[in-house]
């Protein structure tokens, strides 16, 4: 055992290190570096306290009425980033969309909604697949902006289109609970179209370190913060942990491919509530319940926190999860490729998704990225399509064929108490192709003339009109589209969505 320490100084003194910032530790602060102890990788996190808070009773009929008023605020087609009014609404020192009576009540009828559907969702196309939002609302907004709202009305695509979310909705961001609102409130609203899955940051293991509890006491005022931060994770406990599109796409909620995960039918067999274990905790003694924990384990646990005697220390090929389950690809949301979205072609197809941009301003920042999944009438061939958001407004510029000379990104995150996870993002500039899932399971690349159209960011990062930039913003408006040389020729049959604006010829900034 001595001679494994001494092997593995240097990296455990690394890891440890990482950790001493992610607990944001008072004695560690104020000692000297060398004098911290180091913890061991399964005390690194520590497991989060539970609060006895009983969930809030109300009728389907108050919980209905609230999800409605806050999906017609955030849902219109006219909101803007920029609107005062949505401005106020985030403030970051208080939140102002529902009192916390309303919060606890829209808790409740979520989580009996969300504990109704099965561990695996099955879901025919058409699907919009997101990844993590980490908090950023107006992220959220745009790509609802561009690519419709969840709605029935005429602006909307609800009618005919199934929304599914991968997870990680709290934490690093500054509106995590304009975020949760939003997505329980369709959920509510709309409980056959909306999919909510439960990623890595649905873990009170995670989200009491990482920032929602912070949020909700800072937010909410310290009685209700903490009835609402136990709220939301009773809620996480009843959501399903990953869903089957079109009988070919496996979208896994908690972004870890395990080591112990070789079957969909593994998932399907958890019930819920599902309560996430700590590495810390003592390890149950009948061998299905360490089994069902081992796969908890390694699909919750962050993989530098995670004890190799606990679980695999990295993450397992999906060929073997993929053919055994008979299908054609996997996605999942927890990785921050560069441009938003990035596939792995091989004998198996693993596609990473992340939907908020510029994950914590980290340098060089990152583009954002949903799925769009439809489906072939004649050949039952399931098309799956990147569109994807910027924050740079430099490559803005460039599309649009103008040079603007001194411009910079406003920082679009908080700052961070505790750095991001190592590994966490992923190398890349290319925003690839999407691809098509074929009947015999077999994958091919789309086939696609330049780069996949470009849409802009609602709020910070946005041109402005009172900047002087407003002929840019009229020609970025959907409102107010501008002439067809920013048209973009489409190259499928899809329900309508809004007109491509421009796509990016070349890429810079």
């Amino acid at each position: 055992m001595a001679d494994e320490v001494s092997d593995t100084g240097a990296a455990e003194r690394e890891t440890a290190e990482w950790h001493a910032l992610l607990l944001d530790l008072d004695e560690v602060a104020e000692q000297e570096h060398h004098d911290v102890s180091l913890p061991s990788r399964a005390l690194a996190l520590p497991p989060a306290p539970a609060v006895a808070v009983k969930l809030a009773g109300a009728t389907e009929e108050s919980a209905v009425a609230i999800a409605g008023r806050v999906i017609r605020l955030l849902c219109s087609p006219d909101v803007d980033g920029t609107a005062a009014g949505l401005a106020l609404t985030c403030n970051s020192n208080s939140f102002d969309l529902l009192s916390a009576g309303e919060l606890q009540v829209l808790c409740a009828a979520a989580a009996k909604v969300l504990r109704q559907e099965d561990m695996v969702v099955e879901l025919q196309p058409p699907v919009k697949i997101f990844g993590a939002l980490h908090g950023q609302i107006f992220d959220l907004l745009s790509h609802f902006r561009w690519h419709r709202p969840p709605t029935r009305e005429s602006s909307g695509d609800l009618r005919y289109t199934s929304y599914l979310f991968l997870g990680n909705y709290a934490d690093r961001g500054g509106h995590s609970l304009e975020v949760l609102t939003l997505l329980l409130s369709l959920k509510v609203f709309n409980p056959s179209s909306i999919v909510l899955l439960r990623g890595v940051h649905e873990s009170r293991h995670l989200n009491y370190h990482l920032g929602l509890r912070e949020e909700c006491m800072r937010r909410l005022g310290q009685s209700a913060g903490v009835e609402i931060f136990e709220n939301l994770n009773r809620t996480f406990e009843c959501m399903s942990l990953a869903a089957v599109v079109g009988d070919k796409l496996l979208a896994l909620g908690p972004g870890r491919l395990a080591s112990s995960l070789t079957r969909v039918d593994q998932l399907r067999k958890l019930r819920k509530p599902l309560v996430v274990p700590h590495p810390a905790q003592p390890r149950p003694e009948k061998l299905a319940q360490k089994v069902e924990e081992q796969l908890l384990l390694e699909l919750f646990t962050p993989l530098d926190l995670l004890p190799s005697l606990l679980g695999s220390v990295e993450d397992a090929e999906p060929e073997r999860l993929l053919r055994s389950s008979r299908l054609s690809a996997v996605v999942t949301g927890h990785s921050v490729p560069a441009r938003g979205f990035s596939a792995e072609l091989g004998s198996c197809v693993r596609l990473r998704l992340c939907s908020c941009l510029d994950y914590c301003d980290l340098p060089g920042g990152n583009d954002a990225a949903i799925l769009c999944v439809t489906k072939q009438v004649n050949s039952g061939t399931l098309e799956v399509r990147p569109r994807f958001l910027t924050a740079r407004v430099a490559e803005l510029y460039s599309v649009l064929g103008s040079q603007r000379h001194g411009m910079s990104r406003a920082p679009r995150w908080p700052p961070q108490r505790c750095p991001p996870s190592p590994g966490r993002r992923l190398s890349g500039v290319q925003r690839g192709p999407g691809i098509d899932l074929l009947p015999d399971r077999t994958v091919a690349p789309e086939t696609l003339q330049g780069e996949p159209p470009l849409y802009p960011v609602l709020g910070c990062g946005r041109v402005h009109e009172e900047t002087g930039q407003g002929q840019v913003l009229k020609e970025l408006d959907p409102q107010n589209p501008s002439p067809s040389k920013h048209k973009h020729e489409r190259h499928s049959s899809r329900p309508p969505r809004p007109k491509v604006l421009f796509s990016p010829k070349a890429s810079s900034g």
